[in-house]
């Protein structure tokens, strides 16, 4: 996995850059081979995280590829105290061990993982009827899963969990395909 801080695009400049970024993270997502002029070609194989204050995902094909998660104050009064009580839960929680028996988790479980990204990724065409919208979230749905089970899904489970999720703020899910949006 890779993490790209400040994915900005506000010039000319920085938007070509992060075009090319983000055409090799869509390539990666799928496990495309990249030639590159020169170079032996390589296939892409990783997950990406962008963060930005204004992210340079702008396309409708590209925006229903990317997981978008946007983040809001929280004006309660109860604001400060929770930020605190987060703030201790992750030292307490994301210690040097942690992290490496969860690294070690998902090595071990390595088959079991990807074959439940297959199970998600049927549940979820069945369920919300949009492959692009499945190939991204399946992967997602996965890890979550091994957070709490090394256990292979039952595609019925996989069914019932995606179907009990509130996906409205998924903002690509119940949009119109590129045809339609077209005759529109």
């Amino acid at each position: 996995p890779i993490i790209y801080d400040e994915a900005d695009s506000e010039d000319d400049q920085q938007q070509r850059i992060m075009s090319g970024v983000l055409m090799l993270a869509l390539k990666a997502s799928s496990g495309a081979v990249v030639a590159k002029f020169g170079q032996r070609p390589f296939k892409a194989q990783f997950c990406a995280c962008f963060s930005a204050i204004n992210p340079s995902v702008k396309e409708f094909a590209d925006q229903r590829r990317t997981a978008m998660l946007s983040l809001s104050k929280d004006r309660s009064p109860e604001a400060v105290q929770r930020y605190n009580e987060m703030l201790e839960l992750i030292v307490e929680t994301l210690t040097p061990d942690f992290s490496r028996g969860l690294l070690t988790r998902v090595v071990e479980n390595m088959p079991v993982l990807l074959e439940n990204i297959k199970i998600f990724r049927a549940a979820a065409m069945k369920v919300m009827k949009a492959p692009e919208v499945s190939d991204q979230i399946a992967p997602m749905l996965a890890g979550l899963y091994l957070l709490s089970s090394n256990k292979k899904v039952s595609q019925e489970a996989a069914e019932k969990w995606i179907q009990e999720q509130d996906w409205s703020l998924h903002t690509t899910i119940n949009e119109d395909p590129d045809p339609v949006r077209l005759v529109h």
